[in-house]
């Protein structure tokens, strides 16, 4: 028996490895001789890094950058090689700081960490942009790499952040770091958000940075002074890009600037580590995540596995610390066991502490019905 195990984080509680670990170890108690192997997965956000490292083999580099606003922290990106492999969400994400203000928040700290990938050599970039704390349409990180954005008054405006959108004249990419011209960059985006309007940075996911009536106010007529700054200099609209919105519009300054290919996050990383090859002569394949939706199959995890799964007819295991509106779904999207953690009503808190004692309680429960199933076809 070959088993694939390819599950998300189950962010809070346990890591995509845990998961795995627990998984792969009850599996092997009842079927000693089966082939198992695990593979950490993520879509773009928290744990991209280190889900991709390790399932490529690479190390993790520490590096020194500066958080949303402006705080000295220590991160890290992934290096494979020449790859190097960056998550926004460890830089210039939201879990980064207490006190959300998209105003004044920044990704700086995200070209910063760009600019050290370049310096320890690496020529191909995978940026994960999921988690993001900030709505300055990637104008820090063009900063941290050498563009200039000028006032009225032909100054150099510095130290971007989404209130100084509204001030930008003039753009000035001359002392853009002239190495990016031969890296390739790939950017994984599971939004096809554009940079303004209704759907665009800051009305769909201003609030969730902190951001009230006034500050998205402020932030939109900002945002659309620098859509049409960037029109102007690059004698193209790439704010209707989709996915020009993501984070807080990064996705349009990569995609401009650094002529960065957007994809989907998850796409992105099963490529990479070869899944098609992978679960060629599964039995099954196990996935999972914290909290299974409707959204589960519009370009997450699960869909993204799905997807493969489905051309060659392999069923799939999900375990989910928990189900929301829409998770029936996933049903017809090529799931075909659903587990859930909790065994009895509890909360959040209780199930997300519980979490790995509960995963292998039902996996021992899955794994004795798995066995009355083969006993059953006469396998």
């Amino acid at each position: 028996m070959k088993v694939v195990i390819a599950p998300d984080s189950f962010k809070g509680s346990m890591t995509s490895i845990e998961t795995i670990n627990i998984i792969g170890s009850t599996l092997k108690e009842y079927f000693p001789k089966a082939d198992i192997k695990g593979i950490p997965i993520a879509d773009g956000g928290e744990g991209t890094v280190k889900a991709m490292t390790y399932a490529l083999g690479g190390e993790l580099i520490q590096k020194d950058v500066l958080n949303p606003l402006g705080e000295s922290i220590t991160s890290y990106y992934g290096k494979v090689g020449h790859l190097g492999i960056i998550e926004m969400a460890n830089c210039s994400g939201i879990t980064l700081i207490k006190h959300l203000n998209p105003l004044k928040t920044s990704t700086y700290g995200t070209g910063q960490m760009i600019k050290h990938a370049l310096n320890d050599g690496c020529t191909h970039l995978l940026i994960g942009i999921g988690g993001s704390a900030t709505n300055d349409g990637g104008t820090g990180a063009l900063e941290a790499l050498g563009v200039r954005f000028i006032d009225i008054h032909h100054e150099v405006i510095n130290d971007m952040c989404g209130e100084k959108l509204s001030k930008i004249r003039y753009i000035d990419a001359s002392a853009l770091d002239s190495r990016l011209k031969d890296v390739d960059v790939k950017v994984m985006c599971d939004v096809d958000n554009p940079l303004t309007g209704e759907r665009g940075a800051t009305y769909v996911y201003g609030p969730q940075k902190g951001a009230d009536r006034d500050a998205l106010r402020k932030l939109e007529s900002g945002m659309m002074n620098y859509s049409e700054q960037l029109i102007h200099y690059f004698e193209k609209d790439y704010g209707k890009l989709p996915g020009a919105g993501a984070a807080g519009g990064l996705g349009v300054a990569l995609s401009s600037f650094l002529k960065a290919e957007l994809k989907s996050g998850i796409d992105i990383i099963l490529d990479t580590a070869k899944f098609n090859e992978l679960i060629d002569g599964a039995d099954f394949v196990v996935t999972g995540e914290g909290r299974l939706d409707g959204q589960s199959i519009q370009g997450k995890v699960i869909d993204g596995i799905t997807n493969r799964t489905k051309v060659k007819n392999i069923p799939v295991v999900v375990i989910a610390g928990g189900v929301a509106e829409g998770y029936e779904a996933v049903f017809d999207n090529g799931v075909d066991v659903l587990i859930t953690l909790p065994n009895k009503p509890m909360s959040l808190e209780d199930a997300m502490n519980k979490s790995k004692d509960l995963l292998r309680e039902k996996m021992h429960q899955f794994c004795n019905s798995l066995k009355i199933g083969m006993k059953i076809s006469g396998q």
